[in-house]
């Protein structure tokens, strides 16, 4: 068990951090297209151009597309979620039933010590798991609801940082 323990932590620790990256990355563009497009703004209010109008309205549908493609993303990643969440429950319920039984039918002392161990040690390392395959599943969710904004503003950033 304590080899699953070390690989689900090492996942976990790879996911987040990609996650973090993803975040850090989005940011420094979104600096640079934010600069960009209010400057455009304080531009266009002056004296509006076609072209400073056409950024204006882009601006407008590439959010509402990229907040639909996120929700999209997040929603299926919810419903595999929650399969995963109800498949830790019942794996949990019958560990913990077979070691129970296991318990209640000891024959001498030895061996109810031995079984009451293996049962502790089962839902402690069980439930650690799980956890930990929770949060790194949660990353994930996070890092499939950020991508579609991400990639919009990293192009945004590319294309307006050109001009």
């Amino acid at each position: 068990m304590n080899h699953n323990l070390y690989n689900a932590n090492v996942t976990l620790l790879s996911v987040w951090s990609d996650f973090a990256f993803k975040v850090v990355e989005m940011m420094f563009a979104s600096s640079i297209v934010i600069g960009q497009r209010t400057a455009l703004m304080g531009r266009a209010i002056a004296s509006p151009r076609s072209a400073d109008l056409r950024e204006i309205t882009t601006m407008r549908s590439e959010k509402i597309s990229a907040s639909i493609e996120s929700a999209h993303a997040m929603t299926w990643s919810m419903m595999k979620l929650n399969q995963q969440l109800a498949a830790a429950a019942y794996r949990q319920l019958w560990r913990g039933a077979i070691d129970v039984v296991s318990l209640a039918s000891s024959r001498t002392p030895a061996q109810t010590v031995e079984r009451q161990t293996r049962l502790a040690a089962n839902a402690v390392t069980g439930s650690t798991l799980d956890t930990l395959r929770m949060s790194t599943s949660s990353a994930k969710l996070l890092g499939r609801g950020i991508d579609p904004i991400r990639s919009r503003v990293k192009a945004n950033a590319k294309r307006l940082g050109r001009r």
